[in-house]
């Protein structure tokens, strides 16, 4: 007999181990879409120095997750709907001796979504709960660049133009989080595709069975898709694929951001396309050793309280400002913006390129 497949026999152990695993670990958020997922992955990963061939086999197969989702529910919530009695029992006798709210919790894992344009790639390093969080506060770190992070807020950074993303967490009290890889260039997957959850936009594992429901898929653009419902063309275009392959790339602008007018709120005069730019550029600075990116302005930025959104700017460029890879300038006096091109890149080398605009000495560089 099995509940969800897995062996009536094996429920004590199983039971004993997931208690083992909330002990040393902590039990995930069952609300998060991807918990059977990650109980699963611990559970198994406690059983690899253990000889439990039949319950090892259950967890892998393709209702492992499903077990542990039910698990979840059973041990946080009391929810025994359509829970084998045996199961359930084995459960109740493992945490007994444990009130819900005293259960060890593991931190809010970080995952891949699908930006809100549908044409750009985020991180989300989830906040975590108040209990998990050391002194000194949380730092996302991010292919080796440092992002301390309030802990009432999501960490968010667009990483649509790099291949790959290996991201840590600092902070917590029971040290930091094991570092995590993105694999983000289609053509280095095992299926050269990204599932994302239609209403969410979250990825979704793609490896064995998918829930029915409505996704978006990100393929590459040779691969032909049939029963499509809607499509969206992802940025490819040459100019974007020579920034991302820079080193070195400066700027030429009158401004950094124009100013509001008295029709626009102080925290509403940037435009979220204008923060997802900020953060893709950000994400192209953090990316790769050495890259820089300077930008030359007539006037000097002002950040001021006055103007919220200026400040919100601020924290996505500060680190950067902090490690040397954004640098401002300010232009002579008497410097023509309109002689000279718009953005260059990796001057002085073969790979060199520079862009002009006509309207360059009227337009913000964020414009």
């Amino acid at each position: 007999m099995h509940q969800a497949g897995l062996p009536l026999d094996r429920c004590e152990s199983f039971a004993q181990h997931v208690r083992k695993v909330e002990r040393s670990l902590g039990l995930p958020d069952a609300d998060d879409p991807e918990a059977g997922e990650q109980l699963r992955e611990t559970v198994l990963e406690s059983l690899l120095p253990i000889s439990m061939p039949t319950l090892k086999r259950a967890l892998r197969g393709p209702a492992g997750s499903h077990i542990c989702e039910v698990a979840l529910n059973v041990i946080l919530k009391g929810d025994f709907k359509g829970i084998n009695p045996k199961l359930g029992r084995a459960l109740e006798r493992a945490f007994e001796a444990a009130q819900p709210n005293t259960l060890r919790r593991a931190a809010n894992q970080p995952y891949l979504r699908l930006g809100d344009d549908l044409c750009s790639l985020e991180i989300v390093g989830p906040r975590q709960d108040a209990s998990l969080i050391g002194a000194r506060g949380l730092t996302w770190i991010v292919n080796g660049h440092r992002y301390p992070t309030p802990s009432t807020e999501d960490f968010v950074i667009t990483v649509t133009e790099q291949p790959r993303v290996v991201l840590e967490l600092t902070g917590l009290t029971l040290g930091n989080l094991p570092s995590r890889t993105f694999v983000l260039r289609l053509n280095d997957l095992a299926e050269p595709f990204i599932l994302f959850d239609e209403r969410t936009h979250r990825q979704r594992r793609a490896s064995g069975e998918i829930p029915p429901g409505t996704y978006w898929l990100l393929h590459r653009a040779a691969d032909k898709l049939i029963g499509a419902e809607q499509t969206y063309e992802w940025s490819g275009d040459a100019e974007a694929l020579e920034l991302e392959r820079a080193s070195n790339i400066i700027a030429i602008a009158p401004t950094l951001f124009s100013r509001p007018n008295e029709d626009q709120t102080g925290d509403g005069f940037l435009a979220p396309e204008t923060m997802r730019f900020v953060r893709r550029l950000v994400a192209w600075m953090a990316g790769g050793d050495g890259r820089r990116l300077e930008i030359a302005l007539a006037q000097s930025p002002i950040f001021s309280t006055e103007f919220s959104g200026s400040l919100a700017l601020w924290h996505e460029i500060q680190p950067r400002l902090a490690d040397g890879s954004l640098k401002f300038w300010k232009l002579p006096r008497d410097f023509d913006v309109s002689s000279y091109p718009r953005v260059l890149s990796d001057t002085g080398r073969s790979s060199g390129a520079a862009w002009f605009t006509p309207a360059g000495a009227n337009t913000a560089f964020l414009d």
